[in-house]
């Protein structure tokens, strides 16, 4: 709410001077010089941010920082993996869809399956 009337005054009264350039325009006998929120200060704020938002998805993208290593997608997993738990229910619901049998992908497939030590066909977690 404060910030509401904050920008509320801001666009009615314009932005505010230094009291020393207030003071030296005075003593001259010029006029300030204000600059409206809206469209000019808003605009000129915008571009800026913009503009460094830019740099910083330019740099991400040409030298992206690498937080852990790259996975192995052919790897073992490991033996003690479990999911987050907000996915829990995902693996969860696997356990109640039938596993193919060994017998019936191959029949689909037309060849045989060799050096396969896993017979459920599934490398889900149990």
């Amino acid at each position: 709410m404060v910030l509401g009337v904050h920008l509320l005054l801001v666009q009615k009264k314009g932005m505010s001077v230094p009291v020393a350039v207030e003071n030296e325009a005075r003593e001259k006998g010029t006029v300030v010089r204000s600059m409206p929120f809206v469209p000019n200060f808003a605009l000129r704020d915008l571009f800026g941010w913009l503009v460094a938002l830019a740099i910083l998805a330019a740099l991400a993208a040409l030298w992206p920082w690498e937080l852990l290593p790259k996975a192995d997608p052919f790897g073992v997993p490991a033996a003690n993996i479990r999911p987050e738990w907000f996915f829990l229910w995902m693996f969860q619901s696997l356990k109640k869809i039938p596993r193919r049998s060994s017998a019936s992908r191959e029949s689909s497939s037309g060849s045989s399956v060799s050096g396969s030590s896993d017979s459920s066909g599934s490398s889900c977690p149990s």
